[in-house]
This record gives structure tokens, sequence and C-alpha cells, in this order.
């Protein structure tokens, strides 16, 4: 896989929600985003499971 540091891997998902709440605005799909709101929910906390996993060791000190 790629390697990806833990700040640009970060932002990306930062963009990602910000395009999504946006779209959601912008298109009035309120309503239907309420409906539906756990799916994206979901998805970013299995994405912040998977950041953990790959970037959770990097930096910290074994001393």
């Amino acid at each position: 896989m790629v390697a990806m540091k833990k700040s640009f891997f970060d932002a990306l998902m930062i963009i990602i929600m910000g395009a999504l709440l946006s779209i959601v605005v912008y298109f009035n799909l309120d309503e239907l985003f309420l409906k539906f709101a756990m799916i994206p929910l979901l998805i970013f906390y299995f994405v912040g499971q998977y950041s953990q996993r790959e970037f959770g060791r990097v930096g910290k000190d074994t001393t």
C-alpha cells in the first residue's frame, strides 16, 4: 500500500466530510441525510479504526 502520512490522511478525511456535508446543504437533502446519517458515521468510524491501526504506532516512544 502507498505510504501516507497521518496528517495527509487526516486532511483527506476532513475534506471528504466537508464535501459530503456541502453536497447535503447545496441540494437541500437534509431530511434524507437525517434518515441515513448512520451510514457515513459508520464509514468514518471504520476509517478511523483503520487510521489508528496504520498510524497509531508512528511517533510513539517505546521507552
